[in-house]
């Protein structure tokens, strides 16, 4: 399945020199001139990555970014900007922005941040799936006076920093009881 990329730009020629770059490299585009319609295309098309630019009509690109990131945190924004001050990076990069990016932009430099962007969230999204498998196997299941003990035990000993030492016979759950705790 081919990448969809969310172009929110209010400059024509910078959204549609983009859109040629990724449609070129077999991204699928789509693009919104302003904030409000960015807003409504991530909603209703859940895009892969979004590039945004920072000064726009209406809603800036930084209330845009922050809207975006309230809504799907794990959704990789990269920010562009005519007007790059250290202070809009910075401010960029503590809303969650994955890159920066000054105009005009360099089609290199786009493709290698977009690539970086969607590989940094397949490997979110995996480590995620994989602590889900992992818990899964780990979970301890079954109900009885004596693994009511075990749980109580664990919710004692979860929040704090003591050391805990685990012992029983082999086979009776060290190992779950003792990720269970950490």
């Amino acid at each position: 399945m081919k990448p969809r990329v969310l172009i929110i730009d209010d400059e024509d020629a910078v959204r549609s020199s983009l859109k040629m770059i990724f449609e070129y490299e077999g991204y699928e585009t789509l693009v919104a001139a302003n904030g409000p319609v960015g807003l409504k295309l991530a909603e209703a098309e859940a895009p892969d990555l979004v590039f945004l630019d920072v000064r726009m009509p209406q809603i800036d690109g930084l209330e845009v970014l922050k809207r975006l990131k309230e809504r799907d945190a794990a959704l990789p924004v990269v920010i562009l900007s005519g007007h790059g001050t250290v202070k809009t990076a910075v401010e960029a990069v503590k809303l969650g922005a994955f890159d920066f990016i000054e105009k005009p932009p360099d089609s290199e430099r786009i493709l290698i941040a977009a690539r970086n962007a969607l590989g940094h969230k397949r490997l979110a999204e995996e480590n995620r799936r994989l602590r889900l498998v992992f818990d899964d196997r780990y979970r301890m299941v079954g109900e009885s006076p004596a693994l009511e003990k075990v749980w109580d035990a664990v919710r004692r000993a979860s929040p704090t920093s003591a050391t805990v030492l685990i012992t029983g016979e082999s086979g009776v759950g060290k190992e779950v009881a003792a990720r269970a705790v950490h």
